[in-house]
């Protein structure tokens, strides 16, 4: 499964999860006694699925782009229809 086919709400949740057990090996605030997914504040939970959702289109903007270079880049090996040379 890739990034992009994960739902919003999910990927921000693992973010949440993951954020909240590292933070004391990066001598961030103790967070044994965080909240659970479930009673984060209805704000920052809307805010952690917004910027899943941002990084999820950047994802595919970043992978659109490189398919459009790529497509273009094997496109100038070809001469253009009816412009071929034949012959030796």
């Amino acid at each position: 499964m890739s990034v992009k086919e994960v739902p919003a709400e999910e990927l921000a949740r693992f973010f949440y999860r993951y954020q909240q057990f590292l933070a004391p090996y990066f001598g961030c605030k103790d967070t044994s006694h965080a909240e659970p997914w479930t009673k984060v504040s209805d704000c920052v939970r809307k805010q952690l699925i917004a910027a899943a959702r941002l990084a999820i289109m950047e994802f595919h903007a970043e992978e659109q782009e490189k398919d459009d270079f790529e497509a273009e880049d094997r496109r100038r090996y070809f001469a253009k229809p009816g412009s071929a040379q034949w012959g030796c």
